[in-house]
């Protein structure tokens, strides 16, 4: 794509000036420029130069998992800086000649003298995953008790000779290193859009060992082939079997555990909506969330049974968290003879019983118990608890003491600020809620707690279109969080990660592209939504952006490319991270532009110009919008070739699609002005309608029936419809059904593509007076969020329709309060001959908390379903 040019502008320069003074500072102290940053650092006298002919000298008793170890460093040695190390056998005696040695102090004498020449002891910490690390002028020593120790020593020995590959000169150094936490490691969402091609599984595995974190979860929903239901992942790119096996086995001699995160209550909209064969389960229709019936349980057993199978972790994480739903539908009179509390923990006690079945340990997000603390009491205290803290409130960190009282394990999981953008925002979102989480956990530890551990999740709402590439930074910067808290500054950590990750000489300069591209402008938040949705659409107040912060985004995203062409000449290890932050600063930069188009055109008053004035404005607006829609199929492009090189194709559509709709609304746009017309409302004049009681009564209209009749012309071209219901409707034209809708938003790619359906009613229309009747049921949630708005537990819908008859003339079908309503469903209320007597004229609702835009049914292409 083209570069739009250089400008910096004053926050860059301010940025730059605090990252160089940040360097100085550093700069006066010696850094090994290691990540994570070892526990405890002794620098020596002199020093040690390692050359081709440098030996590594390893024990013939030593492991396969030890040389499995020792060869990785070899190899990536060899690859990265051209250092072509030899290994030889370990002598026997207890001293050696100059080169690296390696080995177990209890088994190999040699490294046991060495390690006492340089003060170096293996502690009672440091037993498990702990090794040690010296040089002097004699050479280099790893020495660790086990495999792991051994694998993270050499790790840690590969990145000091990468990062003084120009004349491959260590400084004396005595090293004393082990974990903080057990569990270490990151979440990968597959469920929402991107899944990983096999290499890129395993990319993400030697990432995981480079910088010494050992877990992955996989936060799978329905992404695995189960063979008890096979219609489960069919298209998605669901794992089989057979692919985690081959993962696990890759991943074993790094030291990385693979444990399934499958949601067994809410959280599974694909799977309740989408899925023929499962759809019966889900609490209502449209519901995220199982019903607790026995037929769930032989469901989720059979799952579990299949997922135990293929994992070989002792770990089976249930989810658990956010069930909404639950209690809105067939569990609603168990809920409410009961109570909430007791069907929550009756159902983790079930699941519990069903996955130690398998020989498995549950882990469960904990958000639940907090709400509900008493529930803890009934509850096992060998089910971990995750308590997962994504959002930035301090006092979240406390509720850790719920579970140190309780007694319970827990793992705690911060998230990368990143579901919602294009960049995500490290400085802003994800650095402050880990560390907070990891001062949180180490207080726990302290005042006896136990901490298993703690994770990084990474989301993807909205289908998933923040590709996976932006979130390395922050893993890095979490695995110094698990591995070294004591030793974590952030203000030198990125010149000792840009220098690993992407070579010597490209760190000041990445720290301010970083620094940029996060800089989305406060309150204006969710910039992932704003940027998909219809350009023309009005937004929430207090969020709409003010044309100096569009100026700024822009001049940052401007600036932000102009260092990248620089960098092309820095760059010198995985240089295709730089198209990943071009990508981000394209898409923030042509953002910023066609929003300030918007902008510019709502404002312009074309009957105050003169003919002159208004020929010349249309000629510049329709050049910018051109060029908004030329760049638009470039970034298109450009993120297919992006996701394609890392994720299988599976997903990918649903963006594509969404960049589809943005082009043609721009290319509509030059169509209109063509025409001359400048100012546009992209919204219908339909309304979400509602049943009028829903508005002053306390006892909601849950459930209501709506009927309108209009008059068909003789001949008809076309005629067709749009609806969303609110949230489960039933369509009726002339007593024959045409469709029935229940999906309700949600993060997965495949679901909001199905909040609106186009029906061609045509078939279905009879001569003279037709009637169009709905059915609508609102079963209700404790997320508003996640409903079009209207009365709480009300039914409702929006339609807007179109008839064009022989001489193109064109009627319009809506919703508003013409249409006729009723709480009752007497006989034939559906049918052209029934008498709505008694029924009330509808309620629309004026201030929705989603807007409907226009469909172009020639085309048979939806129009846009988005949140304010």
């Amino acid at each position: 794509m083209k570069n739009p040019g250089m400008a910096f502008s004053y926050p860059l320069l301010a940025v730059l000036s605090v990252i160089a003074g940040l360097q100085e500072l550093a700069a006066a102290t010696p850094d090994l420029m290691v990540v994570p940053q070892p526990r405890r650092i002794e620098w020596r006298t002199g020093s040690f130069r390692v050359e081709d002919h440098t030996h590594i000298l390893l024990s013939q008793r030593a492991t396969a998992e030890e040389r499995f170890a020792v060869a990785e460093m070899r190899m990536f040695l060899r690859e990265r800086i051209d250092l072509k190390l030899h290994i030889e056998g370990m002598p026997e005696s207890a001293t050696v000649s100059p080169g690296i040695l390696i080995g177990n102090p209890e088994r190999d004498p040699a490294v046991a003298n060495r390690m006492a020449d340089l003060g170096l002891s293996i502690s009672a910490p440091m037993v498990d995953e702990g090794y040690v690390l010296g040089v002097d002028s004699d050479g280099i020593v790893i020495g660790a008790r086990t495999s792991e120790g051994i694998l993270y020593g050499t790790m840690t020995l590969r990145q000091m000779l990468a990062a003084h590959a120009e004349n491959g000169i260590l400084p004396g150094v005595s090293i004393h290193d082990w974990p903080e936490f057990q569990i270490r490691g990151t979440q990968d969402c597959i469920s929402y859009g991107q899944v990983s091609t096999m290499e890129n599984f395993k990319d993400i595995i030697r990432f995981l060992a480079e910088y010494k974190m050992n877990t992955m979860f996989l936060y799978i929903e329905d992404m695995f082939q189960f063979e008890a239901y096979p219609t489960i992942g069919a298209g998605r790119g669901a794992l089989t079997r057979e692919q985690v096996d081959e993962l696990e086995a890759y991943a074993a001699p790094f030291n990385v555990e693979i444990i399934p995160d499958f949601e067994m209550l809410g959280n599974q909209p694909t799977l309740l909506q989408l899925v023929d064969e499962v759809r019966p389960l889900a609490e209502f229709p449209g519901a995220h969330t199982f019903a607790i019936n026995e037929k769930t349980y032989e469901f989720l057993d059979n799952c579990v049974r299949e997922l135990a199978a293929a994992f070989d972790s002792k770990y089976f994480h249930a989810g658990l968290d956010e069930s909404w739903d639950l209690g809105y539908g067939k569990t609603e009179e168990l809920m409410n003879r009961v109570g909430t509390s007791t069907v929550h923990v009756d159902h983790y006690l079930r699941l519990n019983e069903i996955i130690r079945k398998y020989g498995k340990t549950m882990i469960m997000y904990s958000d639940y118990l907090l709400k509900y603390p008493e529930s803890m009491e009934r509850l096992p205290r060998d089910i971990i608890q995750m308590d997962w803290q994504h959002g930035l409130d301090p006092a979240r960190i406390e509720s850790m003491q719920s579970f140190l009282d309780a007694g319970f394990t827990q793992i705690t999981s911060s998230a990368i600020r990143n579901s919602n953008w294009i960049m995500p925002r490290f400085d802003r979102g994800a650095i402050a809620k880990s560390d907070r989480v990891i001062n949180g956990s180490l207080r726990y530890k302290e005042k006896g707690g136990t901490v298993l551990g703690s994770m990084v999740a990474s989301w993807g709402n909205d289908g998933c279109k923040n590709l996976r590439e932006l979130n390395y930074y922050a893993y890095g910067y979490f695995s110094e969080l698990t591995w070294s808290p004591e030793q974590r500054d952030v203000s030198v950590f990125g010149k000792r990660y840009f220098t690993q990750r992407n070579g010597p000489g490209t760190a000041h300069l990445l720290q301010a592209v970083y620094a940029m591209l996060e800089r989305w402008p406060e309150p204006w938040d969710y910039a992932m939504r704003d940027i998909y949705r219809h350009p023309f659409l009005p937004r929430s107040k207090g969020i709409v952006p003010s044309w100096q912060k569009l100026h700024w985004l822009e001049k940052d995203s401007r600036a932000s490319l102009g260092l990248l062409d620089e960098l092309e000449l820095v760059v010198q290890y995985r240089k295709g991270d730089l198209d990943y932050l071009r990508f981000a600063a394209h898409s923030h930069w042509h953002y910023a532009r066609s929003q300030q188009l918007v902008q510019a055109l709502q404002k312009f008053q074309a009957d105050q110009e003169s003919p002159e004035a208004l020929r010349k404005a249309q000629a510049e607006f329709l050049e910018e919008s051109r060029a908004i829609r030329i760049e638009l199929v470039r970034l298109r492009d450009e993120f297919s070739r992006l996701w394609l090189r890392t994720n299988i194709p599976a997903g990918l559509q649903y963006a594509i699609d969404e960049y589809d709709m943005l082009i043609k609304t721009w290319a509509d746009t030059e169509q209109r002005l063509q025409a001359g017309q400048f100012a546009f409302e992209p919204m219908t004049p339909a309304r979400f309608i509602y049943h009028p009681d829903g508005y002053t009564k306390k006892a909601k209209v849950q459930h209501s029936w709506f009927r309108m009749t209009f008059e068909k012309p003789d001949e008809v071209r076309r005629a067709h419809l749009q609806l969303q219901g609110d949230t489960h409707i039933v369509i009726y034209v002339n007593g024959r059904r045409i469709g029935e809708q229940f999906i309700r938003r949600g993060l997965p790619a495949p679901v909001n593509p199905r909040l609106l359906e186009l029906y061609d009613i045509a078939p279905y229309l009879q001569s003279g007076t037709n009637v169009i009747a709905v059915e609508a049921h609102n079963y209700g949630t404790r997320n508003s969020s996640l409903e079009p708005g209207g009365p709480l537990r009300c039914g409702g819908f929006i339609m807007y329709g179109e008839i064009v008859d022989g001489n193109g003339q064109l009627q319009r079908l809506v919703s508003d309060e013409s249409w006729l309503v009723s709480d009752r469903n007497p006989d034939g209320w559906n049918e052209l001959a029934f008498q709505a007597r008694g029924w009330m004229n509808a309620h629309s609702d004026t201030d929705p908390t989603v807007l409907v835009t226009y469909p172009d049914f020639v085309h048979n292409i939806k129009g846009y379903s988005a949140r304010r």
